[in-house]
């Protein structure tokens, strides 16, 4: 009987900790909205255009760990593993370049709520990947689907 109640009691501390996840309110699946941010950016040659957050990505489901961006473009994922640092700052590894010598691969980047509830993270979508090294990348600005 003692087993059992130390088997009951650790499944609830389980479920607890769980429930308590600093990743869980960032958990689901994520549609990319419209809208512009920053600057303007140099896209392709010489024109000048804003960064659209929804023309790069269809959805982004995030787990306890990890991010899988599915592109609009073309039918391809894009994972990322993450982990919270401390408050609206993470650690986010681009595992989709598959090069851990690269500068770009791992950032310290901030992963926040704004005032309408959307899940905002910056450094996050992949921008001018050819051009540039290191690599650009912009936020992405998500509302829950």
């Amino acid at each position: 009987m003692e087993k059992f109640c130390l088997f009951i009691s650790i499944a609830m501390l389980c479920v607890a900790c769980n429930s308590n996840s600093p990743t869980k309110a960032y958990q689901g699946v994520w549609e990319p909205i419209e809208g512009h941010y920053g600057d303007p950016i140099v896209e392709f040659g010489d024109t000048v255009g804003w960064f659209w957050y929804s023309t790069f990505y269809n959805e982004v489901v995030i787990s306890s760990n990890k991010m899988v961006a599915t592109s609009s473009h073309v039918t391809k994922q894009y994972e990322y593993h993450y982990q919270m640092l401390r408050d609206d700052v993470i650690e986010l590894e681009r595992t989709f370049l598959g090069d851990s010598s690269r500068p770009d691969y791992v950032v310290e980047t901030r992963m926040y709520f704004d005032e309408d509830n959307n899940l905002i993270i910056e450094n996050f979508s992949a921008g001018d990947l050819f051009n540039n090294y290191p690599p650009r990348y912009f936020p992405v600005k998500m509302k829950k689907k």
